[in-house]
């Protein structure tokens, strides 16, 4: 038993079929239950247009207008900011490292929080995400200059100074603007109330980050043995990292805005 367990496909079907279980019954849960007889009549309806006279109007806005896009988009924030956790883990070599490891979420948390001082929420996806460019950046910038330290923990030490800094002007900037206090922390908080209709070009960009990230599945699998043994078996280490630097943070500041932007 062990054994199968040990490869990865049979690891990847049964996670496959858990997910596949546990969003079933988060259809299920709420303040109205849905039987779960009742969730595959609306799930047919929908996509087969195989109707049941057992299944009401109501249920079937709650299962399929509310409930579904409410999972959906949990899953998909879930499973790009995993991606990126993989990524992180793997380009340090630090099995604590996480998405939000180069503050590229603080960036992008006090780019929204500048719209919204400024009362320009309009404003507030394309501030978000130059905030969280920005963000990688400076830690770029920093994590390339001349140390006795190697690269990857460059990087990771100038990640966790510029998100602490982040956090810090976003903090002050909370405390100075007291007036929109409320909305910023509001935000900060959190929501899968966003329809996902609203949400496609952001949806689109976290698509393509995990496309991105499976592309070089192979290489970040040759990176865990160390950089060194990556050149040696051909990998282009440098360019590798740059790519997954680049769309995982991108990725990251599209999962926070998929549930931040209420």
């Amino acid at each position: 038993m062990k054994h199968l367990l040990a490869r990865p496909r049979v690891l990847l079907s049964i996670s496959t079929l858990l997910l596949a279980a546990l969003a079933l019954y988060m259809l299920t849960v709420g303040t109205a239950a849905v039987p779960i007889d009742a969730v595959f009549s609306v799930i047919l309806d929908q996509l087969f247009g195989i109707t049941s006279p057992d299944i009401s109007s109501t249920q079937q806005i709650i299962v399929w207008n509310i409930r579904w896009q409410r999972v959906a988009l949990a899953m998909i924030v879930g499973s790009g900011l995993a991606v990126s956790g993989a990524c992180f883990q793997t380009m340090f070599k630090n099995p604590l490292a996480d998405p939000f490891v180069l503050g590229v979420s603080s960036g992008a948390a006090l780019g929204a929080a500048i719209s919204i001082v400024t009362h320009r929420t309009e404003l507030m996806i394309i501030l978000a995400f130059t905030g969280a460019i920005l963000s990688l950046t400076l830690v770029y910038f920093f994590g390339q200059r001349s140390v006795h330290i190697r690269s990857d923990q460059q990087l990771l030490l100038a990640g966790i100074a510029c998100g602490a800094m982040l956090n810090a002007i976003l903090s002050a900037l909370v405390a100075l603007h007291s007036g929109q206090m409320q909305m910023i922390l509001f935000w900060l908080m959190g929501s899968l109330t966003n329809y996902m209709d609203s949400l496609l070009p952001i949806l689109v960009i976290v698509v393509l980050g995990l496309a991105g990230a499976l592309l070089y599945a192979r290489d970040l699998d040759v990176m865990a043995l160390g950089d060194e043994e990556a050149r040696f078996l051909g990998v282009d280490v440098a360019k590798v990292k740059l790519f997954l630097l680049v769309s995982t943070t991108l990725m990251t500041g599209a999962c926070v805005l998929l549930v931040l932007s209420a």
